[in-house]
């Protein structure tokens, strides 16, 4: 994570600002992981994947959970 900056700090340095607004606002979540990370987005993909589990199985087969 980013520390916050002073806007004292921010208004004295016209070109750091830019570039820390679109660091902290575009590229980085707010824990400070990249907003484009492919894998993340994978593994995302692959939660939303909803594996049934063995009773569940059973019951879509059979109509039971008995």
């Amino acid at each position: 994570m980013l520390p916050p900056l002073d806007d004292a700090v921010l208004k004295s340095n016209p070109d750091f600002e830019r570039v820390y607004r679109k660091v902290t606002g575009v590229l980085l979540n707010p824990d400070g992981s990249t907003r484009n990370d492919a894998l993340a987005k994978k593994r995302e993909a692959v939660r939303e994947v909803r594996i049934p589990t063995g009773m569940q199985h059973r019951a879509a087969l059979y109509g039971t959970f008995d």
